[in-house]
Order: structure tokens, then sequence, then C-alpha cells
């Protein structure tokens, strides 16, 4: 998800030209992090932690 994050921010860190480069990378970075969420989500030792440590009453 972090390099979905920095493919989407670099246009502006780094001040790339408006057009297709801006565009290739900001979609790229969006397709990056969809594809990691998914794959969180698909992951069965990732779904047992988040219920676990989340899903649970304080106390």
């Amino acid at each position: 998800m972090l390099m979905g994050l920095a493919l989407v921010v670099a246009p502006w860190t780094f001040s790339y030209e408006p057009g297709s480069v801006t565009t290739s990378s900001v979609l790229a970075g969006i397709v990056v992090i969809v594809l990691a969420c998914w794959e969180l989500t698909m992951d069965r030792d990732f779904a047992t932690w988040w219920h676990d440590r989340w899903h649970h009453r304080a106390g």
C-alpha cells in the first residue's frame, strides 16, 4: 500500500510535467493500493489477526 501511495503522490513531490506521466503514475498507484487491500482481505492469517485484535471488547 505504501508503494501505491508513493506512486500517487510522486507527480507532485517530484514536479512531473502535467500529462500522461502524471496520469499513469496516479492510476498505477491506485491499482497497487486496490490490489494490496484485496490481498489483505484474502489472507487468512491477517483476517484472523484483525478479528482477534479489533473485534474484542476491551477489558
